[in-house]
């Protein structure tokens, strides 16, 4: 970076030619440390921020394992609960063979006891057993 011609003119008229020429060099130089003082600091601190950015925000390799955790996890509940879907069909069939045992006596029962009501079916078991 070079200083503008009107402070060199300034230093040439206050210390000379030779002065102002070694003073300007100096600036120069001290601008020039200054930019690449500033550029390693830029590049430390875009290192630094890119880092802390790494550990807070999620990877591909993050996601994709938490993708695999959550997928283990449903296939674990879906288990589960197509076993206790299997449990309470199990249950419900052999409460519904129970109720269908318990309908068909029912039935027989029925008819048992509208035959033995039928005044015809009446007289025969009269006549059978001797009853009059």
């Amino acid at each position: 970076m070079s200083i503008p011609v009107s402070l060199y003119e300034r230093l040439e008229r206050k210390f000379g030619r030779e002065e102002a020429l070694e003073i300007a060099k100096m600036i120069e130089d001290f601008f020039d440390e200054m930019d690449r003082k500033a550029g390693e600091i830029a590049l430390q601190k875009k290192l630094e921020l890119k880092d802390e950015l790494t550990k807070e925000l999620a990877t591909k390799a993050d996601l994709i394992t938490a993708r695999a955790e959550l997928e283990g996890e449903i296939k674990n509940v879906r288990t589960e609960l197509e076993g206790k879907i299997e449990k309470v069909r199990i249950e419900l069939g052999a409460r519904i063979d129970r109720l269908d045992l318990k309908l068909n006596l029912l039935i027989l029962l029925v008819v048992i006891v509208l035959t033995v009501m039928n005044p015809v079916v009446a007289e025969l078991l009269k006549k059978w057993f001797g009853i009059h």
